[in-house]
């Protein structure tokens, strides 16, 4: 992760283009939120079609409005926190809150799993 964000701060100061800070945000964000999502989240796999539904329907529109609020903006400087407001989304805050959904899922439809998940 170091080596990736490291270097990074250095081609903001030389390639002030929208492209390299849309990037470098992401790459801030996500590597983020895949360390801190593996040690508060700890999200598994998907179990079943209606958690990949869950999921899936769940996860587009937040990620798809962030996306189309960064194409408006026209200030640089906005669109490095924006980028990693995005990146920290997508593998820290939906996680969670998918594993929050289902578990209340799960919860209230009263199965018990016999394996004890």
């Amino acid at each position: 992760m170091l080596a990736v964000l490291l270097p990074s701060p250095l081609g903001l100061l030389y390639f002030m283009q929208p492209d390299f800070i849309r990037i470098y945000g992401l790459l801030v964000g996500i590597s983020a939120g895949y360390v801190l999502e593996a040690e508060w989240v700890g999200l598994g796999r998907v179990r079943g079609l209606s958690s990949a539904t869950i999921r899936l329907l769940g996860g587009i529109p937040p990620l798809a409005g962030l996306y189309a609020l960064s194409l408006r903006l026209s200030s640089p400087h906005l669109l490095i926190p924006l980028h990693i407001a995005m990146g920290l989304g997508a593998t820290l805050l939906l996680p969670w809150l998918f594993k929050f959904l289902e578990s209340r899922l799960v919860r209230d439809s009263g199965f018990q799993n016999p394996r004890g998940e």
